[in-house]
């Protein structure tokens, strides 16, 4: 911020947005590689789990190879329980990280929020710009050791797109609920509530038609329901036993998820949950800190 004296009062005048940003950049750059211990173990930690992912489902039968009516069921949910431990996973060390990114930080943003050294939607911007390729490349080293390792029958791309946009549509909304959390440890206790809202709503553990009919709407919230259905459709989408049954059908049908016409449509659903919630997140903050 630039000071000036106007009638005998010191006024204190922002800098232009752009060098707000390219300040705020290179700063949270520095502090980023300064706390180089936290981000290698976040990045450890999923390469140790992308490994545990693909040794205990090593090299999944195809479908496509198996004819026997109880391997195939096997295999189908072996392949599904696959996918679920890939999402919880990814999603999880993302969502570990944001819960508590804010609340930690709340106490300096006050201070240079009040001292007018910059906005509020720089700074979110900022942060945006800083951890969304930081969080991409954690993506996507779990994804180049779980895909080959596991044999998924669906692209890479299928798999690391579906990944990726699930993981930061759940950042999104870690962030979001973390605006309201006074500090770093209140932050954390809100992890807990974030991951049984993701489980119990994502269609995995219980039929959505189970669930009492004034709580199904919730799903609609979840980057979970999404990033399952994507992911089981393109996995199981058209494939065909060895005797040519459409085993692909069978499997959809047993997970209650949609048909390939809802594939990519779950991609946009996950992109907009990601702005959506990050906007909220814009929102929250700047109501209470101005914009």
């Amino acid at each position: 911020s630039v000071s000036e004296v106007e009638g005998g009062v010191k006024a204190t005048q922002m800098v232009p947005f752009c060098t707000q940003l390219s300040v705020l950049l290179a700063r949270l750059f520095w502090i980023f590689f300064r706390d180089s211990a936290s981000s290698t173990s976040r990045m450890v930690k999923m390469v140790i789990q992308a490994l545990l992912l693909g040794i205990i489902w090593y090299k999944l039968p195809y479908l496509q190879e198996l004819s026997d009516q109880e391997e195939i069921l096997t295999t189908i949910n072996n392949r599904m329980g696959g996918i679920f431990m890939s999402i919880a996973f990814t999603s999880m060390n993302i969502l570990s990280a944001a819960c508590i990114e804010f609340p930690s930080e709340r106490l300096i943003f006050e201070k240079e929020r009040s001292a007018r050294w910059y906005r509020s939607v720089t700074y979110l911007l900022a942060k945006l710009l800083i951890l969304l390729p930081w969080n991409a490349l954690v993506v996507l080293s779990f994804s180049l050791i779980a895909y080959w390792m596991v044999g998924f029958n669906m692209t890479f791309g299928d798999y690391f797109g579906g990944l990726l946009l699930l993981s930061i549509a759940c950042d999104s909304f870690a962030v979001f609920i973390s605006t309201f959390a006074a500090n770093a440890r209140q932050g954390s206790q809100y992890m807990p509530i974030i991951t049984n809202f993701l489980i119990l709503f994502s269609g995995m553990f219980i039929a959505i038609e189970s669930i009492p009919s004034w709580l199904r709407w919730l799903r609609w919230l979840n980057p979970y329901f999404y990033g399952l259905q994507f992911l089981a459709v393109a996995e199981f989408d058209g494939v065909q036993s060895a005797d040519g049954l459409e085993v692909g059908e069978l499997a959809l049908e047993r997970v209650g998820y949609g048909d390939a016409i809802e594939k990519y449509f779950n991609l946009v659903v996950l992109t907009i949950l990601w702005a959506g919630l990050r906007l909220c997140a814009f929102v929250s903050i700047m109501v209470k800190y101005g914009w």
